[in-house]
């Protein structure tokens, strides 16, 4: 049996003062154990962007499963955070969200094949063999004490330039996340 989960994932409401120009973010999931024996993933979902004084939709984030497969993992990553690429670029040209944009990385598993959409300066690892390895490059200024200001995230350009790559996995092999929080910290 499947599971319809509906999480609140964020408001602006105080970057913009109240809640009249503001935005809400939902996700929507669903949890569906038995989908794996039909070839389907186990959990699906999509992101609703609403206007935070009217709860007008804004945009709607299909997931990357949600696109056939005959696009390929690059354009099937890429093509739902264009449309919001698009809304966040306009967004940081208007007064309440001056120049706003946002590092994202993320990696969609299908069977041993891990896929990875990577821009700005949150990274992708791989724990293999034993071995510790980074999978992504950050957008940042070179100069040491700009290496904080992003070159390349969502929202900077009207069209959005992923990094995309396609990994093998075997068995034991493990994937991390992090955020220049975590990494920043461990790497001095």
């Amino acid at each position: 049996a499947s599971k319809l989960l509906l999480m609140p994932a964020w408001t602006d409401f105080n970057a913009a003062g109240t809640s009249a120009g503001g935005h809400i973010g939902v996700k929507v999931v669903t949890v569906s154990p038995d989908n794996n024996t039909i070839g389907k993933p186990a959990v699906m979902g999509l992101y609703l962007l609403l206007d935070g004084a009217t709860g007008e939709p804004q945009a709607l984030i299909d997931g990357f499963y949600a696109q056939p497969d005959t696009i390929g993992p690059a354009k099937a990553m890429q093509a739902p955070l264009a449309a919001y690429n698009r809304w966040l670029h306009a967004q940081g040209r208007g007064e309440a969200m001056t120049n706003c944009a946002s590092t994202f990385t993320a990696l969609a598993l299908r069977g041993r094949r891990a896929h990875l959409v990577h821009v700005g300066d949150s990274r992708a690892w791989r724990f293999s063999g034993g071995r510790l390895t980074c999978l992504t490059t950050d957008h940042v200024r070179p100069e040491p004490d700009l290496r904080h200001v992003l070159i390349r995230a969502l929202g900077i350009e009207p069209e959005l330039r992923l990094d995309h790559a396609d990994i093998e996995l075997v068995e034991h092999d493990r994937l991390l996340l992090t955020s220049d929080g975590i990494h920043g910290v461990l790497s001095t």
